[in-house]
């Protein structure tokens, strides 16, 4: 599975689905609530806003090793961390992040079974 480190992954939990499960259903139903909120910092061009909830989903997705949500996160949590949200830039990341959390999350439906 490209979209995240399935042997990272298990080395961190083993091979128990049922929890891999359990948390994998709780971050599909936070993540849509925290890409709104990247979303919402990003037109609000609230800096602070967005690296705050940049840095959320980044730890949150970080625990499945799916390392292109944890990189597309991090660059958004960078630039708010620099305080100058790059409007087009920013849609950018938020479009790719979108993509690869979609991927990941089909790949991760996928292992589990």
């Amino acid at each position: 599975m490209a979209s995240f480190d399935q042997k990272l992954l298990e080395e961190n939990f083993g091979d128990d689905r049922d929890i891999l499960g359990e948390l994998f259903l709780v971050f599909s139903e936070e993540a849509p609530k925290m890409m709104t909120n990247i979303s919402t910092s990003i037109s609000d061009n609230d800096s602070d806003s967005l690296r705050l909830h940049a840095h959320t989903l980044k730890g949150a997705v970080g625990n499945f090793f799916a390392t292109d949500c944890v990189e597309t996160s991090f660059e958004l949590e960078t630039m708010g961390r620099a305080g100058d949200v790059d409007q087009e830039r920013a849609k950018e990341l938020y479009n790719a992040l979108e993509s690869h959390l979609e991927a990941f999350s089909k790949d991760f439906k996928g292992y589990l079974g």
